[in-house]
């Protein structure tokens, strides 16, 4: 290449007018103008650059706070829902155990399901741990899968304090439900032994007072019972079966109480050990308690004893009584063993051989014995009936009809269906039952004979009231003695139905006519209810009632008839037709 000369080159260099003498210099800041430009470029790019990346971050961040909320929300619903859950458990392991305390805590089991679904049976301990655990394992797992690894992380810490707290509330009602059995167990053996230790008869009662002492100490080993509730509890146990025992002698051997008890007062005698000083007037109280019970029973057997022999001897004068009506030799000749054995009495001994003294001499066959004898008859079946029923007392009939027998005024067959009558209602009355039924027989009774009195205090000058009343109560008792065992009230009412309308249009005063007829009506619808009475009579019976009215009537008619007398024209005439006859005459 060839060499440029210097000298040229300078000259092209100097060429061109004086402003080209500064054209290095424009031409340096253009570059710098240019290279400026291309730097605010490229601080530009830079920046886009970098908020394009600060975006990105930007981004990340609220996804991944998206993401985190998203998780703390997951997990802290499933940790509610576990915490829940855990909540039921042991409520349900509770209430399992709640079913068992009958039985020994050593053999308390509660039922659960294990990770495969399938019933298991453990002790209760096991049962809580193993059911939180799956539950807890469950929630923990869940939260990974659905949510993810700081849900499963959250879950985990909300549920494994929750779940202490529950396994340590689960456990202390455990232990307290075996305090409370273990207190139950306790206080059932004490009170048997305690029985025992107070047994004067027991020949094991010290062992069974040990054996008692012993359990009181062990449940303090077993922390069933601090130390000062121990001492308490020993205590009171030891007093308690001491005045038991005490309690106990003065029923048994109540002299022997009354004998420590004055030894004690005026000797200054030491009592017996496990004996309350306090307590000596209390079972000295007792001892005469037992005196005074036992002295009531000797009286009430002896009462006993004694009714049992009268009830015998009214027995046995009864048969007796009987055979001599029978005209019987041998109710005589069987006196004076029967009086040696206490089977009669002097007085009952002594009726028997009246009776058959005059018997020997009663004529049977009088007519007139014959009827008065019936009627006799009559009345003591009426009286003994109403006895029977609780109205009345057997001993004075039956005294009334030895009476009647030994007078001559009733015959030996009528008194005997008589005593027999009276025996029947004297087993009546024996009976327990009867005699509740007799009360009510008598209130039935008492409420007819109210319903039937009109005039209150007055009621006895009442005479269709009293002749009512009369009626009724013979028919009252007569239905119940051909229904012994009818409902007393509804013979009540049967009553009331045919008697109580002979009252209701009573006239003030005296009985009339027509209540006569309405009493008498009354009586024959008695006759027929009782069966005394058929139908055909009863109509026999009204249409000879209406006859014998009719008859009153017209002879009352007759009696009271008073001719009417002349009116004064009619005597005129009747004098001066006399004068006109006299001067013919």
């Amino acid at each position: 290449m060839p060499k440029v000369p210097t000298a040229v080159s300078q000259r092209s260099i100097s060429t061109g007018n004086v402003g080209s003498i500064n054209a290095p210099s424009n031409m340096g800041r253009g570059a710098q103008q240019i290279g400026a430009g291309l730097m605010n470029v490229s601080q530009s790019a830079n920046f886009l650059m970098h908020s394009a990346l600060a975006a990105e971050r930007q981004r990340e961040a609220e996804a991944k706070h998206l993401d985190e909320l998203n998780q703390q929300q997951g997990a802290n619903l499933l940790a509610l829902e576990a915490q829940q859950g855990i909540d039921d458990d042991v409520r349900g392991l509770k209430d399992q155990l709640s079913k068992q305390t009958d039985r020994s805590p050593s053999l308390w089991r509660a039922k659960i399901r294990n990770q495969d679904d399938e019933e298991i049976e453990v002790m209760p301990d096991d049962a809580v741990q193993l059911q939180l655990r799956n539950r807890i394992d469950k929630a923990i797992q869940t939260a990974e899968d659905s949510y993810g690894p700081k849900a499963k992380a959250l879950v985990e810490q909300y549920l494994r304090p929750h779940a202490f707290k529950a396994t340590s509330e689960f456990k202390d009602y455990t232990f307290g439900l075996k305090v409370d059995k273990g207190k139950a167990d306790l206080s059932t053996s004490l009170d048997i032994l305690g029985k025992q230790a107070a047994d004067p008869h027991n020949l094991m009662r010290e062992d069974s007072m040990q054996r008692g002492l012993d359990l009181i100490d062990n449940a303090k080993i077993n922390g069933l019972l601090p130390p000062t509730e121990v001492a308490k509890l020993k205590q009171n146990w030891q007093a308690d079966v001491g005045g038991k025992y005490w309690q106990t002698v003065s029923q048994l051997d109540p002299t022997k109480i009354l004998q420590l008890e004055s030894d004690y007062r005026t000797k200054g005698a030491h009592l017996p050990e496990g004996m309350d000083p306090t307590k000596l007037d209390t079972y000295r109280q007792m001892a005469y308690g037992t005196l005074d019970r036992s002295q009531r029973q000797r009286d009430a057997m002896n009462k006993a004893h004694e009714e049992a022999i009268k009830a015998t001897q009214e027995q046995n004068y009864r048969g007796l009584y009987s055979q001599v009506l029978r005209r019987d030799p041998k109710a005589v000749e069987a006196l004076p063993e029967m009086m040696a054995t206490q089977g009669l009495t002097v007085e009952q001994a002594d009726k028997i051989r009246s009776t058959a003294e005059h018997l020997a001499k009663q004529d049977a066959d009088n007519p007139a014995l014959k009827q008065s004898s019936g009627l006799a008859r009559f009345e003591f079946q009426k009286q003994v009936t109403r006895a029977k029923f609780g109205d009345g007392d057997l001993s004075a009939i039956e005294n009334d009809l030895t009476d009647q027998v030994t007078s001559g005024q009733m015959l030996a067959t009528d008194a005997q269906a008589i005593m027999s009558q009276i025996s029947e209602a004297q087993g009546h009355l024996q009976s327990e039952e009867k005699k509740s039924y007799n009360d009510d027989v008598q209130r039935a009774h008492k409420n007819v004979m109210s319903a039937l009195t009109t005039t209150g205090i007055m009621d006895k000058f009442d005479a269709l009231s009293e002749e009512t009343k009369k009626n009724a109560d013979e028919y009252f008792y007569k239905r119940l003695a051909q229904e012994p065992n009818a409902n007393p009230w509804q013979i009540r009412e049967e009553t009331l139905k045919i008697f109580e309308p002979i009252l209701k249009q009573r006239k003030e005063v005296g009985m009339q006519e027509g209540d006569k007829l309405k009493l008498d009506d009354a009586r024959i619808e008695a006759g027929v209810q009782s069966g005394a009475l058929s139908k055909a009579a009863a109509k026999a019976m009204r249409d000879q009632t209406q006859q014998d009215i009719g008859m009153r009537l017209r002879e009352q008619f007759i009696k009271s008839y008073v001719p009417p007398q002349p009116s004064m024209m009619e005597r005129i005439q009747q004098f001066g037709s006399s004068l006109f006859q006299g001067s013919d005459e």
